[in-house]
């Protein structure tokens, strides 16, 4: 999909997008704009795709997004879990397409926020699932067409020119 003249083929920008409007539902005051770091309690330094800061006392929040073709499973969640942990974050998030989730076991490893999103979106066409909300984008599209046509007629009512 385009939007914009701008290709959103990439998941994780798209739901940055998508999450920077819906902000304030999940109790952020800021979203970094692009992939960022953070820094474990050894110095490790982690890639993360989506940062988000909490309001009031900013403390991190991690989004991982994983576009893939199964189910999350128990180590997944295990790794987002030591993430949270020793980068001091305050919650942290799996967002999925929404035909994908977690597995049985992967959801009893820590208290996490699963965000499904569906796997086309854009910054304005999506649709997202969070447990039992659901945000929708949608841009409406209208197409005019007209035609006009016109008489000319003497003092006498008769037909002089049309088209």
């Amino acid at each position: 999909m385009t939007n914009g003249g701008k290709a959103w083929e990439n998941f994780e920008d798209a739901f940055r997008a998508i999450l920077e409007a819906h902000k304030d539902f999940f109790g952020l005051g800021s979203v970094d704009p692009a992939p960022a770091k953070a820094k474990a309690e050894s110095g490790y330094v982690y890639d993360i795709e989506v940062l988000g800061y909490a309001k009031g006392d900013q403390k991190l929040v991690l989004f991982e997004c994983r576009r893939k073709s199964r189910n999350l499973e128990p180590k997944d969640a295990g790794e987002l879990a030591y993430r949270i942990e020793t980068t001091g974050a305050k919650k942290g998030y799996f967002v999925t397409t929404l035909d994908k989730g977690l597995a049985e076991g992967a959801k009893t490893i820590a208290d996490f926020g699963h965000i499904q999103l569906s796997c086309n979106a854009t910054p304005h066409e999506y649709v997202m699932k969070y447990l039992n909300n659901f945000f929708v984008g949608i841009v409406a599209r209208l197409t005019l067409t007209g035609s006009a046509s016109f008489e000319v007629t003497d003092s006498k009512g008769n037909i002089i020119a049309h088209g």
